[in-house]
């Protein structure tokens, strides 16, 4: 998974997210064209499926302006709607912007999802996991926000396996965890169903 250590940067707190890496190398030769993003709204996430879903996060995440997108993929939304009332959202969105747009200038590639190789639906066991992960992301800096497994309302969840080409424009692979939350669309956990399931094991 070393195409998405820095993906996750806002939210390294949480248990099972990947440790972040300072990425060296040549400057990507077209970063004058500040890559953007297409905002993927809320209605958009409940219609679209786990792969769509994987594929907009990727291009979100290496976009200059992909911070609000991410967000809509990495929190439930009742802890984006609480965001907004207190008044931090659009400095979490800043700040995220700005910190993935400096690890972009400093990338070789822009990586991206070549070719899906596998989906596996969780078990329920692995559905539990993912909801105890959303409250601890949810829980931790920079996020604080209260959160219980009861208002997490998951219905579905996949791990899905891609080939991708990393940020040193080489082959490689990714495996990531998607659930998707009733009237709110797909969640992307950056890890497998094995650790996830390691991660927040049944009590």
């Amino acid at each position: 998974m070393k195409a998405i250590n820095m993906k996750r940067k806002i939210a390294a707190a949480a248990a099972v997210v990947l440790a972040v890496t300072p990425m060296t190398g040549c400057k990507k030769e077209m970063i004058d064209s500040k890559p953007t993003a297409s905002s993927i709204s809320a209605e958009d996430r409940t219609e679209e499926n786990a792969q769509e879903a994987l594929t907009n996060m990727y291009k979100a995440q290496y976009a200059f302006n992909g911070g609000e997108t991410c967000f809509g993929y990495m929190y439930p939304r009742i802890v984006l709607n609480e965001l907004k009332r207190n008044g931090r959202y659009d400095e979490l969105i800043g700040d995220f912007d700005n910190s993935q747009r400096q690890y972009v200038q400093n990338i070789s590639h822009i990586p991206e999802i070549t070719e899906f190789t596998g989906q596996k639906e969780l078990d329920d066991a692995q559905l539990k996991a993912a909801a105890q992960y959303l409250v601890s992301m949810s829980a931790n800096d920079p996020i604080y926000i209260g959160l219980d497994t009861a208002g997490i309302n998951i219905t579905e969840g996949v791990e899905l396996r891609c080939d991708i080409i990393d940020q040193n424009g080489n082959a490689d692979t990714d495996v990531e965890c998607l659930v998707y939350i009733e009237s709110d669309g797909w969640k992307v956990i950056p890890v497998s169903a094995e650790k996830l399931g390691k991660a927040y094991p049944a009590e």
